[in-house]
């Protein structure tokens, strides 16, 4: 099951529900979780189960984290966000949010 807390905008802020029946079960954000799933990032991340209560994506070697709202990600570090935008056209991604977020991931990895 998946969970839009705006519905009306049919955005990319969404969870993914372990159950259908409640939102305080383990939930996902689903980009964070398929970024979290993949092989080559194996190790290198964590995510904790309540996306829903604000859990982010922690890339663990770099010593940050990670958090995908509906136009940009996230990354956080000591008292610094930095904001990496994804390319929308009237609110529809132009780019495959999945790959940017491995790519901004493999290169904060690069830099330790």
């Amino acid at each position: 099951m998946f969970y839009w807390e705006n519905p009306e905008d049919k955005n990319y802020d969404l969870i993914m529900m372990n159950t259908e029946k409640s939102i305080s079960g383990k939930n996902w954000n689903v980009f964070l979780r398929t970024l979290s799933v993949q092989p080559e990032l194996r190790g290198k991340l964590e995510l904790g189960d309540y996306a829903y209560q604000g859990d982010k994506l922690r890339i663990l070697e770099a010593n940050c984290e990670m958090e995908c709202l509906n136009d940009r990600y996230v990354i956080h570090r000591d008292e610094e966000s930095i904001n990496y935008p994804i390319l929308q056209e009237n609110g529809i991604d132009q780019e495959d949010r999945v790959i940017k977020g491995k790519e901004i991931i493999l290169s904060l990895l690069k830099e330790v």
